[in-house]
């Protein structure tokens, strides 16, 4: 899900006319693919990434479809090396 539908699903929860107080939990899978999309996506809004989604969305290279399948701790070490 990219930022938008998240921010959209977010949105459904707090409707109008809601007078309980919600909340929105997002779980995310120790040592999986999907702990690295929810990496690459929190790296993905910093800086020209955000800016260049905005203008009309992002593509993944050939580096983050790697690290998408790397082992978790192969993901981190790529993240400190590079700074994000």
């Amino acid at each position: 899900m990219d930022a938008g539908q998240e921010a959209q699903a977010v949105g459904r929860v707090s409707r109008m006319g809601q007078t309980r107080p919600t909340h929105v939990h997002r779980f995310v899978v120790r040592d999986s693919i999907e702990e690295n999309l929810h990496g690459l996506g929190r790296a993905r809004k910093s800086g020209a990434e955000a800016q260049a989604q905005a203008r009309g969305g992002v593509h993944l290279t050939v580096r983050d479809v790697g690290l998408l399948l790397a082992p978790p701790q192969a993901v981190i070490q790529e993240r400190d090396e590079v700074g994000v």
